[in-house]
């Protein structure tokens, strides 16, 4: 982070009040007060490398640095889905702002080696296994790249119709989104990632709230549309960015103003071109005020060093340290605030004080530990004194990989919905558990290979917007004979399943291998 604000022009002082920037707020790290290490908290460090390793490159017009860029964009795409829209963004900005500089000597430009080393290493990224077998050789992302070659070899061979910055960018923008469109036809890429792409077009179309009638929205639209994907409000911004929102609302308007200067530096005109993006990418999407605010933080950086420029021939000397006392202001509160409580909660919890770390999802991990604990001793797997191979789980999507991850207990479901078949085998669970013939739950548990299902309470008793029930399809109340109601109150009811396990929140059955009388 710190080197990425160097790389735009940003003197030492300022990078380093870019990471004291980002280090004292809540949004870079609540994510991860949870059970699990996320996907994103790998890829963000890939994102961070890249775009330093990558802005150093551009900077110094060296194939070197790009070169090192590109390969750290090869495990980049791999990582995260996400990742590959994020590069997007980046690469986009930084084809659209070009670099018109030629180099002395002979050989293809700098300008040229950019797009193509870039190119390559989307090609390389398209070879592994998960990216593959989606396409991604013709993805948006790799149309993006694909284009961008064009005009600069275009540009390159002196074509009359790239001439200027107003040609090559207009050109740019047709020749990406003819290629855009061609991807429509990969049904693969388009098939696996229509979630996202309807997950923004019905936020825009329902603004930004959950409608009631769960018809109203695709089965895609309706799982994808809930926490941490819901659309934050502004007093969860508030209390996540703390004081720093006071110091990024000048920012962001400078940034977008300093992005259309022409007379600014090719690579920060690139980044901060960005930023109006991943802005609305987090008013879209509160998961991605992680990737936001890497971003924001940088500009931040960028806007100080800018504003000590323009103090200085007034202040002089004094100039730096006001601008830097100023900035400072809003880590120091955010330390008195927010990280203030965390201190606070930390010493409790040393002294063996119940503490409250605020995440949603504290009040299950108890239940969580005592599930995974009957688990591993009480069914057949890793930990276990049974014989006979590991016992298969069907049950919550969100819970089950920390099943797989603590117990080494295979599942049958799991929340990677960047896959079209899970997608449709989640939606054939809900149908099952919301339906009021018990067999075509019990003809799905065993289809899959299920030994053991588990359910969470609010299964049988949440309705309305943004519950299981209503992703299942369910805008009305839940009645007595649907399967999940009678797992939840009249368990022994049951004829294909026996529950075995019940903690505060949740309960595991057995999945019989043919029906039976109820007990």
């Amino acid at each position: 982070l710190y080197a990425a604000a160097r790389a735009l022009g940003c003197r030492r002082v300022f990078a380093v009040l870019r990471v004291v920037f980002y280090a004292t707020c809540t949004l870079g790290f609540v994510r991860m007060t949870g059970a699990l290490l996320l996907k994103e908290d790998f890829a963000l460090l890939l994102l961070g490398l890249f775009l330093a390793v990558h802005l150093w490159g551009w900077r110094l017009g060296s194939r070197w640095w790009t070169g090192a860029a590109a390969l750290l964009l090869v495990p980049l795409l791999a990582s995260w889905h996400l990742s590959q829209f994020l590069v997007l963004v980046v690469v986009l900005g930084t084809a659209v702002v070009g670099d018109r500089e030629t180099e002395s000597g002979s050989g293809i430009p700098f300008r040229l080696f950019l797009p193509i080393a870039f190119a390559l290493a989307g090609v390389v990224a398209g070879l592994t296994p998960a990216l593959w077998a989606r396409g991604f050789l013709i993805s948006l992302p790799m149309a993006v790249l694909y284009a961008w070659v064009l005009v600069e070899f275009a540009a390159f061979r002196d074509f009359r119709w790239v001439r200027g910055t107003a040609g090559r960018t207009a050109v740019l923008l047709v020749v990406t989104a003819g290629l855009a469109g061609l991807v429509l036809l990969n049904r693969s890429y388009t098939g696996d990632y229509n979630h996202v792409f309807g997950l923004f077009a019905e936020k825009l179309a329902h603004g930004f709230r959950l409608p009631s009638d769960p018809g109203r929205l695709s089965f895609d639209t309706r799982v994808f549309w809930a926490p941490p994907f819901n659309t934050p409000t502004w007093g969860e911004i508030q209390g996540k960015l703390g004081y720093h929102a006071l110091v990024l609302i000048p920012v962001l308007v400078w940034s977008l103003g300093a992005a259309l200067y022409r007379r600014t530096p090719g690579p920060q005109r690139a980044f901060l071109l960005t930023l109006p993006a991943f802005l609305a990418a987090y008013l879209l999407i509160e998961r991605l005020g992680v990737v936001f605010l890497v971003f924001a933080a940088i500009a931040v950086a960028v806007f100080a060093d800018w504003l000590c420029r323009r103090a200085a021939p007034a202040l002089g000397s004094r100039a730096l340290p006001l601008v830097v006392g100023v900035m400072l202001v809003s880590p120091v509160l955010n330390l008195g605030g927010n990280l203030g409580d965390l201190v606070r909660l930390t010493r409790s919890y040393r002294e063996g004080r119940e503490v409250r770390l605020g995440a949603s999802d504290q009040d299950l991990w108890q239940s969580w530990r005592s599930l995974f604990a009957w688990v591993t001793t009480a069914t057949s797997g890793p930990g276990s004194r049974l014989p006979g191979p590991p016992a298969v789980f069907l049950g919550e999507i969100g819970v089950s990989p920390q099943l797989l991850l603590y117990t080494g207990r295979p599942i049958v479901l799991n929340s990677q919905f960047e896959n079209a078949d899970i997608r449709a085998r989640y939606a054939d669970f809900l149908a099952g558990l919301y339906a009021t013939e018990e067999k075509e739950l019990w003809e799905f548990a065993v289809a899959h290979g299920a030994d053991f299902m588990f359910i969470n309470r609010n299964f049988a008793t949440g309705t309305g917007p943004g519950t299981l029930a209503w992703q299942a399809g369910l805008a009305g109340p839940l009645t007595e004979d649907m399967t999940v109601v009678r797992m939840h109150f009249r368990p022994t009811t049951l004829t294909g399943f026996r529950p075995v396990f019940d903690n505060e929140h949740y309960r595991v059955f057995r999945v019989l291998d043919r029906p039976v009388a109820p007990t």
